[in-house]
């Protein structure tokens, strides 16, 4: 998605990631049961947390193809594969079954009502994946409605906040909303269980337009690439944070922030992944290439991501369409130990480690509650068109 000239500067905050405590010290136990507690007093009764690509359960789309044939197989399989990714990654840009169960005894321990969960999908770079994906999300949100009116936390990592975008999408814009399920509706019309995903996605959505669900609905996404646009009915439930370096102690625009160029790939330029995962950067849909799910694929990148070209990638990669247009931003400087190659993840690993979770809880309740201060639109400049 490029972005507009014209679109006013996002209200934006720089903060320097405090030094943070080990796994296993009390004091980040401590912290942990604090912050429950304080998403407790923002109106949070249940945070969904969503990861992002190449760390789902489905390499190449081979569920897609066994749920055709048996729900059992497919199931199997994507237990293994996700098995695998959050044992060769842990924390480091995953959450992990073991920050889950972190995350819900300091909910039990403080009496926090709280309630984490996780929500898996393929992971595969594509829009169909993406679209799959919130499909699968709408009756997870459908049975959250029919059980409690509270507010929920989404929380997407990397491309698992395109997702939720997508989400959102779905429950807030009539006229797009039906043209992206025009979109992929063939391939859902293949199989017992694929029918029977799209007529439970379909009721669960109907079901949060009744309720209004949307605007429960609070979002927050982590190093997620700018692809798709987020509806005006959520920019103000709409929290994002990218971690860059900046030149200067005390940056006064987005400009002052170091960012990849020609002759620049380097870690210092903050979370390289989220500047590489710009428009043209998709992988083909899947290993079964089929003329169904190439339909479809172009069909959502003209929808979703009209940049979304290998050809236009060069100038959208070195260009300046890395911040996100709506919401508020957290411009998060880590500190050198997320500036390495491997433990870093090219600066793209911070936001999930559970060194930090007690903090990053605390910034999303503070924005919850109104209390992040930091530069009016008015005070900074605009971000260029790319």
């Amino acid at each position: 998605m490029s972005q507009s000239p014209q679109a006013p500067p996002i209200r934006w905050t720089f903060l320097q990631a405090p030094p943070a405590p080990r796994r296993s010290d009390p004091e980040l136990h401590q912290q942990l049961e604090q912050r429950c507690l304080e998403l407790t007093e923002a109106g949070i009764r249940t945070v969904v947390l969503v990861h992002g690509t190449f760390l789902g359960n489905d390499v190449g789309q081979w569920g897609l193809l066994l749920e055709r044939v048996s729900v059992a197989a497919a199931r199997s399989w994507r237990k293994t594969i996700k098995y695998f990714s959050d044992v060769l990654t842990g924390d480091r840009g995953n959450f992990p079954p073991r920050t889950l169960k972190l995350w819900r005894r300091a909910a039990e321990q403080a009496g926090s009502p709280l309630e984490v969960e996780r929500f898996c999908w393929s992971g595969e770079n594509t829009h169909t994946a993406r679209v799959d994906a919130a499909l699968r999300l709408l009756p997870r949100l459908a049975a959250e409605a029919r059980t409690h009116q509270d507010k929920l936390l989404l929380v997407g990592h990397s491309h698992g906040g395109n997702v939720l975008a997508v989400l959102c999408q779905l429950l807030a814009e009539p006229e797009r909303a039906q043209a992206i399920l025009d979109a992929v509706a063939p391939l859902y019309r293949s199989g017992t269980t694929l029918r029977h995903l799209w007529q439970q996605a379909a009721e669960a959505r109907q079901l949060l337009l009744e309720q209004n669900a949307l605007e429960r609905l609070w979002l927050v996404t982590l190093g997620t690439p700018v692809r798709y646009a987020w509806p005006a009915a959520v920019h103000d439930r709409l929290l994002h944070l990218l971690y860059r370096v900046p030149r200067a102690a005390q940056p006064e625009s987005l400009h002052d922030f170091r960012r990849l160029g020609w002759g620049r790939l380097r870690l210092w330029a903050g979370d390289i992944i989220q500047q590489l995962g710009t428009s043209g950067s998709n992988f083909p849909p899947g290993l079964f290439l089929s003329w169904k799910m190439w339909r479809a694929e172009l069909a959502l990148s003209r929808l979703l991501d009209r940049n979304d070209s290998w050809l236009r990638m060069p100038g959208n990669l070195f260009g300046n369409s890395h911040w996100p247009q709506a919401g508020r931003l957290l411009v998060i400087d880590y500190g050198k130990s997320q500036r390495r190659l491997v433990r870093g993840m090219l600066g793209h690993a911070a936001y999930t480690r559970v060194r930090w979770l007690p903090w990053h809880i605390g910034c999303w309740a503070d924005w919850l509650q109104g209390q992040i201060e930091g530069s009016s639109p008015d005070q900074q400049e605009p971000v260029a068109a790319a």
